[in-house]
């Protein structure tokens, strides 16, 4: 729904990827990438570590559209 409103929109998670460390396996957000990324006109971003996380949650403030951090 929110690709058809054009929502703009931006989800936050966290764990993913495919070394999660001590959380075990059970917290991983692989399925959300890739649930995310099935909507149409989405933008999907990873961060590589802290530095490149506080920017690009600064740039998806303006960006439009739904889009997961």
């Amino acid at each position: 729904m929110a690709a058809i409103s054009r929502a703009d929109m931006a989800l936050a998670g966290s764990h993913a990827g495919v070394e999660i460390g001590p959380d075990g396996p059970s917290q991983m957000g692989l399925e959300d990438l890739a649930a995310v990324r099935a909507v149409h006109g989405s933008t999907v971003l990873y961060p590589s570590d802290a530095v490149s996380c506080a920017g690009l949650v600064a740039q998806l403030a303006d960006h439009p559209g739904p889009s997961y951090l």
